[in-house]
């Protein structure tokens, strides 16, 4: 190591100027069917048994709650197929 380089790396720590994250328009497609009811083998609190839909949920949550964290600006619809189709949009506060 050379003498000199580790009085260049001392330098401010590495930052990413701020800048405003672009709207967006997210669409979820869900399938949901008789197998979505179906319990996994993992267990959630408490020992509740965890089913497919249920963990669908939480993984649509955190994403929207991450995406909303970055930009209160982003737009979400929901699409779900099962025995017909439905269509939900504009999904203010965000609640499943």
């Amino acid at each position: 190591m050379e003498a000199g380089s580790h009085a260049e790396r001392s330098g401010p720590p590495y930052s990413l100027p701020p800048f405003r994250l672009q709207s967006e328009d997210i669409l979820f497609c869900i399938d949901i069917d008789a197998e979505s009811s179906v319990e996994m083998k993992v267990s959630g609190v408490k020992g509740r048994p965890i089913t497919r839909l249920d963990s669908i949920r939480q993984s649509l949550l955190l994403f929207v709650n991450s995406k909303l964290t970055m930009n209160s600006d982003h737009r979400f619809a929901f699409a779900v197929l099962g025995q017909s189709v439905s269509w939900v949009r504009d999904i203010f506060p965000f609640s499943l």
